[in-house]
């Protein structure tokens, strides 16, 4: 079991300077509103990278449903976490493996970097 501190946030890569996790505004395919689902600006930190990527179903997604009931436990525990979540190294594949194929390189460079313990 590895402790993975969820609260850390991303700095670019270019500036240095934490990035923000803006608004987040979607359109409703089927009647075409715009909603809004988060309105504060607030500091990109792996805790919202990890659960977006873990509710995250894509449009051809076949996963079964026990494995999305385990994505979504995991979510529940990070999202209420308050301290360092213990995280099995099964658990910490499965992040990587949905971060990987959901974000951008830069949030998957610092992803993989946050979930992997430094060794001493």
């Amino acid at each position: 079991m590895s402790k993975i501190n969820f609260t850390q946030v991303f700095k670019s890569i270019e500036t240095g300077e934490v990035i923000k996790d803006p608004p987040m505004i979607f359109t409703c395919e089927r009647c075409g509103r715009q909603n809004i689902m988060v309105e504060t600006v607030q500091d990109l930190t792996l805790k919202l990278i990890a659960v977006r990527a873990l509710l995250n179903i894509k449009e051809d997604d076949r996963t079964k449903a026990e494995e999305k009931y385990k994505r979504g436990k995991l979510a529940e525990r990070i999202m209420e976490s308050k301290d360092a979540v213990d995280l099995s190294a099964e658990e910490i594949s499965m992040l990587k493996d949905l971060i990987g194929n959901s974000f951008a390189p830069q949030i998957v460079f610092k992803s993989f970097e946050m979930l992997d313990p430094k060794k001493e």
